[in-house]
């Protein structure tokens, strides 16, 4: 046996070890991913089927919106999010569905003042 041989095979079972752990987690990382995503979007598809939900599953389409509203969000455009794995935790789903009511208070505050909070 070469010396140089053995110690050639040693490395490459090294490099091959160390990369298919590196696809171990990237595959665990996927798994986790769809797994949330199957529960965001389980969410979303609650939240649209409330009856309360009706004028926020659409994006606004009044002309004077935008000028309040700097950052419009919807349940469809929550609903692509999801579907397009924009969103890496609950918490960051959360963030636009809390959106969505802050817009709505921006928005129908003034003209609505006995809106609930």
């Amino acid at each position: 046996r070469e010396p140089k041989l053995v110690s050639d095979v040693y490395e490459l079972k090294a490099v091959c070890e160390q990369k298919l752990n590196e696809a171990k987690s990237t595959i665990m990382e996927a798994e986790s991913m769809i797994e949330l995503q199957k529960l965001l979007e389980d969410t979303v598809h609650k939240l649209v089927q409330l009856p309360c939900s009706e004028h926020f599953r659409t994006p606004v389409s009044l002309k004077d919106y935008t000028q309040v509203v700097k950052h419009p969000m919807d349940l469809a455009m929550i609903s692509h999010k999801v579907r397009n794995y924009n969103y890496s935790n609950r918490e960051g789903m959360m963030a636009d569905i809390k959106l969505i009511r802050e817009n709505c208070h921006a928005y129908c505050d003034s003209r609505f003042p006995n809106l609930p909070p």
